[in-house]
């Protein structure tokens, strides 16, 4: 398992972080996803066999939001 932290663009509203993270959780590999709307991070924890990054800013990126 790894852990990774995302900051993510945009993320000011307080349903943009529910939806980040419940698009993220909808990955298969993502063990976990947890946002802080006072950072614009999301820490997630995933199987870096199932996938990669490329797989969550595509996640991200259909929710309007982009990984910085």
């Amino acid at each position: 398992m790894k852990h990774i932290s995302l900051q993510i663009e945009k993320m000011s509203c307080g349903h943009c972080i529910p939806d980040v993270v419940e698009a993220l959780k909808a990955i298969d590999g993502v063990i976990s996803a947890e946002g802080n709307e006072n950072t614009d991070i999301v820490t997630v924890e995933f199987d870096e066999t199932m996938l990669d990054i490329s797989k969550m800013e595509m996640a991200v990126k259909e929710t309007g939001h982009l990984i910085i």
